[in-house]
């Protein structure tokens, strides 16, 4: 986990080459004091020999596993436990899609094609539940054909995965995605905003059988849930 940390670290924080990230740090000499270098954490060889090496399990053909993401699984829901472990969450959290542009053969399976998207027509779609003071991701589901059991294998417990499969069963596939995602605000008091596109009579009263929820009105069409206390 130490060396997806740099990675994560690396996207947050560009500062070109490797070697850069490493040794002296340009800022103490033009703003004084001391950054953050990673010389502490792990040695840019060895950085450079995980880089090479590094590489997802492959899933047999043979095992009954329908899943396209089923090699980066574990890592997400692995992010998926983790995300709210080192934030403290603010009241108020926000829903709703991001997307990464990509037009890998090898990522076909997990590809969508949208025209109207600026930043590319094929790209990743991500749900994403993050939190509105720190922006940190709180629960997110990768977009493709895959099994409510295997999004959540390691996240909960198998006897709520089975309970969460049986209420959506009736639900349409946006109610599902938002009713997977804020699954873990149930009952904390949290203000959940979004626009109209995840908001609907049909998934508010969803949302009454699960969770008390309450919604309201806020501007430019937008909506916000509020999950009260059980």
């Amino acid at each position: 986990m130490t060396f997806l940390g740099i990675l994560f670290y690396m996207a947050l924080i560009d500062k070109g080459e490797y070697s850069n990230y490493w040794g002296e740090q340009v800022e103490d000499s033009i703003f004084g004091g001391s950054s953050v270098g990673l010389d502490k954490v792990m040695g840019l060889r060895r950085f450079k020999e995980l880089r090479k090496a590094f590489s997802f399990q492959c899933v047999e053909a043979n095992t009954g596993n329908t899943d396209p993401a089923a090699r980066i699984r574990p890592l997400l829901n692995l992010l998926k436990v983790t995300g709210s472990k080192y934030v403290e969450v603010g009241r108020d959290v926000a829903l709703d899609e991001a997307s990464i542009a990509c037009r890998s053969k090898f990522g076909k399976p997990l590809i969508v094609y949208n025209p109207m998207k600026p930043t590319g027509k094929y790209h990743f779609r991500i749900y994403m539940l993050c939190c509105a003071t720190s922006w940190i991701s709180l629960n997110f589901r990768l977009h493709c054909v895959s099994d409510i059991t295997e999004r959540l294998d390691g996240v909960t417990f198998p006897e709520e995965i089975r309970a969460l499969n049986e209420e959506m069963a009736e639900s349409s596939s946006i109610r599902k995605c938002v009713l997977e995602v804020v699954r873990a605000l149930y009952g904390t008091r949290r203000i959940v905003n979004s626009d109209n596109y995840y908001t609907s009579v049909q998934l508010l009263l969803a949302l009454l059988y699960i969770s008390k929820a309450c919604t309201r009105e806020e501007p430019y069409g937008k909506q916000a849930l509020t999950f009260l206390d059980m």
